[in-house]
C-alpha cells in the first residue's frame, strides 16, 4: 500500500479541481491589468492585439485547453508549470531556488553545530517516516478546510537531475530502512546513516559523534569542487554528468546523492552580515548540491541556513516542516540538554570521486560558472522596526495591501515609473495548486500615487484635511483592488496561468504556434509579464531573512514578512543595481512610514 497516497490522491475528493477561466472574462481582465503599465498608445495596440486574438486563434485553443483540461482527473496546470521550471537552462541558484536563514534565537540554544546538525537530522527524518507510513498530520485551513498536500513528499529524497534540453525531477523510494543524508565539507562528500536496517531513527546522540568525526576529519580541500556541477548552466551540467556516469563508482556516488533525505553542508567560514548569509546561502556553491529539493548549511559560527530546490516544492509546506525542526509540537523553544559525543565514523562512509582529466576539466568550467554567478548579485537585509501587522490593520485595509501600496510609492519615488510587479498567489485549496500570479499595480493603485506624489510637492496648507481626506479615500479604493485582485485569483478567475496553458497548448496542438506570437509576444503582454518587481511573502517568525534572485536582469527580488511588530524586507538584484537596490528599499521604508502617518496610525 502506498501511504503516501493519503496527502495526493486520497485528497482529490475534497479539493477543487482548478478550472479553466472563460477567455472573454480573461481577456478583460488582461487589458485592465496591463492598462496603468502602458502609455495610451500602447494600450490602443494591445486593445487592438487582443480583440484579434478573442476573434481568430483564442476560440480553438481555448476549446483545447477546456478538452485538455476535462480529460483527467488531476491539475490540467501542474505538468505543465513543473515542466516550465524544469526547461530552465541557466544557473539553478538564480533561476529557481531559494533560500533563507534561520533566526538565531531559534537554534542558538542547540549547542554547537556538531550537536544542532545532529538533532535537525534526527528531527527531519522523523518527518519524512511520518510522511511516508502515513502518519504526517492533515493539514487544514483555520475554518477546517482540506488543503493541497501533493508536495510535501517531494522535499525529501529528492533532487532535479540535469538532461539536455527539460532535466528530470527524481523522487526516491519510500523505504524506511538504511536511510541517509549526504554531508558535504571542503568538497568532500560523506554518507551518514540516519535510519538502520530496522527502519528505526538512528538517535541523535549517535548521529552527532558521527558528524563530529566528519568535522574533525582534516582531509584537505578538494582542489577541484565536484559539487560544482550542480551549479553550472544546466547544459554544462547535463555534459559533466554524462563523463561522471561513465565511471561506476561516480555513478553510485550521483545515486547516494540523489537518494539522500537531504543534503547537509558545513563551511569552515563564519559570515556574519545577515546580507551576506543570504548570498552565500543562495549563491555559495562550495559545499552546496544546489539540485537537492533541501540542503541545510551551518557554518563555523553555528549560523544555520536552507537551500531549495523550487521546481516541484513551494514556501509554505517548506517552512510548515522547519517550523517543526525548529519548535516544539506546542510551540515553544525546544530546550536540549548539551552534551559533546565522542567522535565515531561507524555510520560513516566517505564517497571518493574518481576523475580523470577530463572531467576535472569540466568541473574547473563548472566552478567558474558557478562563481562568476556569485560575483553578479548584490544582497541588502532590512528588518523594518516602526511597525508591523498589528499596526497596519488599524488602518481597516489588508496588511498586504497596506504594503504593496507602499511599493508602488517606493517603485514611483525611486525610478519615476510604475513597472510590473509579480505578486504570487497561493492556491492550495485546488488539488495539486501551486500559485497564480496577482500583478500589484493598478489603476488604483497609479492614481493614488500619482495623486500622493503631487500632494507632496503642494505641501500642507489650509486645504491640507480636505486634501488629506480624498487622498485616504483613493488609498481605499487602491487597497480594496489589490485584495479583490487577490480573492479574483482564489476563486481560480486569475489570468496568467490561463494566458500560460493557452500558449502551452497551442505549442502541443498547432501546426504553426508562431501565429499566435503577435498577442503572446506583444508589446503588452511583455510589460504586464516584466516581474520588473518580483515579491514574495511568507512570515514566519524562525526566519531571519528569504531570498531568490530576480527574475528581470534589471530589476529585483524583493521578499517581505509582515511580522506583528516588524517588517522583514530582503532584496536581491544585478551588482551593477546595487544603488537603486538601496534607494528602494529606503524609499518603500520612509513610505510605509508614510502611509502610516496619513492613516494617522502611528
Amino acid at each position: 500500500m502506498n501511504n503516501t497516497n493519503k496527502y495526493t490522491t486520497q485528497l482529490r475528493p475534497l479539493l477543487k479541481k482548478l478550472p479553466v477561466p472563460m477567455l472573454p472574462n480573461t481577456l478583460t481582465t488582461l487589458l485592465e491589468w496591463a492598462e496603468p503599465l502602458l502609455t495610451v498608445e500602447q494600450l490602443n495596440e494591445f486593445k487592438h492585439i487582443v480583440q484579434r486574438f478573442q476573434q481568430d486563434e483564442g476560440p480553438l485553443l481555448q476549446q483545447q485547453l477546456e478538452q485538455h483540461a476535462e480529460a483527467g482527473e488531476d491539475s490540467w496546470l501542474a505538468p505543465w508549470w513543473l515542466q516550465s521550471y524544469l526547461m530552465t537552462r541557466g544557473n539553478l541558484q538564480s533561476e529557481t531556488n531559494i533560500a533563507l536563514t534561520i533566526h538565531p534565537d531559534y537554534h542558538a540554544h542547540m549547542g554547537d553545530r556538531a550537536h544542532k546538525a545532529a538533532l535537525l537530522i534526527e528531527r527531519a527524518v522523523s518527518i519524512y517516516l511520518q510522511l511516508i507510513s502515513g502518519r504526517y498530520p492533515m493539514e487544514e485551513t483555520a475554518k477546517g478546510a482540506a488543503v493541497d498536500m501533493s508536495y510535501y513528499r517531494n522535499i525529501f529524497k529528492s533532487c532535479r537531475l540535469p538532461a539536455h534540453g527539460e532535466d528530470e525531477f527524481y523522487v526516491g523510494a519510500d523505504t524506511v530502512e538504511n536511510n541517509f543524508v549526504v554531508v558535504i565539507r571542503n568538497s568532500q562528500f560523506y554518507k551518514l546513516m540516519v535510519t538502520d536496517e530496522q527502519g528505526a531513527v538512528i538517535p541523535a546522540a549517535q548521529l552527532e559523534g558521527n558528524l563530529r568525526y566528519i568535522l574533525t576529519h582534516n582531509v584537505p580541500e578538494e582542489t577541484v569542487s565536484v559539487e560544482s556541477v550542480a551549479a553550472a548552466k544546466r547544459e554544462l551540467s547535463a555534459d559533466v554528468y554524462e563523463q561522471l556516469q561513465q565511471h561506476p563508482v561516480n555513478a553510485q556516488h550521483l545515486r547516494s546523492i540523489h537518494d539522500a533525505i537531504f543534503a547537509i553542508g558545513f563551511s569552515d567560514n563564519a559570515v556574519e552580515s545577515t546580507a551576506e548569509q543570504l548570498h552565500c546561502a543562495l549563491l555559495g556553491w562550495k559545499n552546496q548540491w544546489f539540485a537537492k529539493t533541501m540542503q541545510m548549511l551551518i557554518d563555523a559560527n553555528g549560523a544555520i541556513r536552507f537551500n531549495f530546490e523550487h521546481s516541484s516544492i513551494d514556501g509554505v509546506p517548506v517552512l510548515n516542516v522547519l517550523n517543526q525542526l525548529f519548535t516544539k509540537q506546542d510551540g515553544t523553544q525546544q530546550e536540549e540538554s548539551i552534551s559533546h559525543q565522542e567522535c565515531s565514523s561507524e555510520l560513516v562512509t566517505a564517497l571518493c570521486w574518481q576523475l580523470d582529466e577530463r572531467v576535472q576539466s569540466l568541473l574547473v568550467q563548472c566552478s567558474e560558472q558557478a562563481q562568476a554567478e556569485y560575483d553578479n548579485y548584490y544582497f541588502a537585509h532590512v528588518s523594518f522596526e516602526r511597525f508591523g501587522k498589528s499596526l497596519m490593520k488599524r488602518g481597516q485595509v489588508s496588511p498586504d495591501a497596506f504594503f504593496h501600496i507602499a511599493l508602488a510609492l517606493a517603485q514611483y519615488e525611486s525610478t519615476g515609473q510604475l513597472q510590473s510587479v509579480y505578486e504570487p498567489v497561493a492556491m492550495r485549496h485546488y488539488y495539486q495548486g501551486r500559485t497564480e500570479c496577482a500583478r500589484s499595480i493598478s489603476n488604483e493603485k497609479k492614481q493614488f500615487v500619482e495623486s500622493y506624489m503631487h500632494e507632496c510637492k503642494l505641501g500642507i496648507d489650509k486645504d491640507w484635511q480636505s486634501r488629506r481626506q480624498q487622498l485616504i479615500d483613493s488609498f481605499k479604493r487602491a487597497a480594496a483592488a489589490h485584495t479583490e485582485r487577490i480573492k479574483a485569483c482564489q476563486r481560480g478567475a486569475g489570468i496568467e496561468r490561463h494566458l500560460f496553458g493557452l500558449k502551452r497548448i497551442s505549442q502541443l496542438t498547432q501546426a504553426y504556434p508562431s501565429q499566435s506570437d503577435y498577442f503572446f509576444q506583444s508589446q503588452g503582454m511583455k510589460a504586464l509579464t516584466a516581474d520588473f518587481i518580483s515579491t514574495t511573502s511568507i512570515p514566519y517568525e524562525i526566519m531571519e531573512s528569504f531570498t531568490f534572485a530576480p527574475v528581470n536582469s534589471e530589476g529585483f527580488g524583493l521578499y517581505y514578512g509582515i511580522l506583528n511588530e516588524r517588517i522583514v524586507l530582503d532584496i536581491s538584484v544585478k551588482k551593477p543595481n546595487k544603488e537603486a537596490a538601496d534607494q528602494l528599499l529606503h524609499s518603500l521604508c520612509t513610505n510605509l512610514e508614510r502611509l502610516a502617518a496619513l492613516l494617522e496610525l502611528s
